[in-house]
């Protein structure tokens, strides 16, 4: 079930419920909010293909001033659940680990955006990173939390320290990652097997 919060009508056919709309919607995928162009078909259901729309300048300007309405929607969207799961981190872990964990995440961001290649990361391999930085104990855990297998959290650690996106801090199994910072140190680490350090 699609979480749409936002719609705009760019263009109606038929006598019916034909439509094509600018939507904010949940993609769940990305776990984020965004903009869409979505088709009903004239019995008023969802269409499962993708949008047309004509290519005259009334509704061409239609669909230009839906997307430049809804885009901030989106946006906004994404700001309130970012706090809300911020208020939620600092009620269950108190709000100097919560922002242990929060300084964390930044670093990492900024780490996997500093890397020339990340846009090829998949979406599992950045959770990984994710998980690290949020001071995960080990790759069961990852496994739990990311719902994958332990044998693949280990996979991914091992795929991304071979690209260079993790570094190992001892050479000792099981093996402790951090995430690699192409300019510094450093800084949340998990191991593959035992307790997570932070360095």
């Amino acid at each position: 079930m699609s979480d749409i919060i936002e719609r705009r009508v760019v263009e109606e056919w038929g006598d019916d419920q034909g439509r094509t709309e600018v939507q904010v919607s949940r993609n769940s995928n990305r776990d984020r909010y965004e903009v869409r162009l979505a088709c009903y078909q004239e019995n008023g259901r969802f269409a499962n293909f993708a949008p047309h729309v004509a290519a005259d300048e009334k509704t061409m300007q239609c669909v230009r001033e839906a997307f430049e309405e809804l885009a901030p929607v989106a946006r906004e969207a994404n700001e309130r659940e970012k706090l809300a799961d911020i208020s939620e981190l600092v009620d269950e872990l108190g709000h100097e680990r919560a922002m242990e964990v929060l300084s964390s995440t930044r670093d990492l961001e900024a780490n996997i955006d500093r890397h020339d290649d990340a846009e090829d990361l998949g979406d599992t391999q950045v959770k990984v990173m994710e998980a690290i930085a949020e001071g995960v104990n080990d790759s069961k855990e990852m496994g739990d939390a990311l719902e994958i297998t332990e044998e693949t959290a280990r996979k991914h650690l091992r795929e991304l320290w071979e690209a260079g996106y993790l570094t190992r801090v001892d050479d000792e199994m099981p093996y402790t990652y951090a995430v690699a910072d192409p300019d510094e140190g450093s800084e949340a680490v998990v191991t593959d097997g035992g307790e997570s350090k932070v360095k």
